[in-house]
């Protein structure tokens, strides 16, 4: 979700239409609908912020913009905590190179954070994910970050748990915490 491209009206149409299709498909997949909604400033003043969490709860997934955050993004991150929603950052690992200040910043005013399964795979991400791992709690869900068919992300994925050792259950156990009350489809 791109405030600046979508209302939400618009995506929670066209999000209902592509689960419409998975149930016609006979997909079977259980499923939580929210969104990836990219950060911006004054996003915590969005009406209709609450339609884009993960159905049943209050954690809104956030997608970081490319560049350094200055303090009006971490002053919208931290309003957003401040009322009550449950950040998480979408794969951190994209950003944890290029400013460590910002996600070190986002993570102390209480966010946590998602790192996609293919990051496991670069030997100095793999690091910096497992030190992070070793220091904090933070890091609350593993994503596949998929967009098509690709069997080399799919057994990435799959094989997380190997590259993860110990820290994967502990990463599972936060995910099934917070989406316990998460409408599942």
């Amino acid at each position: 979700f791109y405030p600046h491209a979508h209302t939400v009206e618009s995506f929670i149409k066209k999000r209902n239409a592509a689960m419409c299709w998975l149930a016609e498909n006979k997909q079977k997949i259980d499923l939580c609908l929210g969104a990836e909604v990219l950060l911006c400033k004054n996003l915590d003043n969005l009406d209709g912020l609450d339609r884009l969490c993960i159905e049943g709860t209050k954690i809104l997934l956030i997608e970081l913009p490319l560049r350094e955050l200055d303090e009006e993004y971490l002053d919208t991150a931290q309003a957003l905590i401040e009322d009550g929603y449950t950040v998480i950052l979408a794969h951190i690992d994209r950003y944890l190179s290029k400013y460590p200040d910002s996600i070190a910043a986002l993570t102390d005013m209480g966010a946590l954070a998602q790192i996609n399964a293919d990051a496991l795979y670069r030997g100095g991400m793999r690091r910096r994910i497992l030190k992070m791992l070793g220091v904090s709690d933070r890091i609350c869900a593993l994503g596949s970050d998929l967009h098509n068919v690709d069997t080399k992300l799919y057994k990435k994925f799959a094989n997380a748990e190997k590259h993860l050792g110990g820290y994967y259950q502990e990463i599972m156990s936060r995910s099934q915490a917070l989406l316990q009350n998460a409408k599942i489809y």
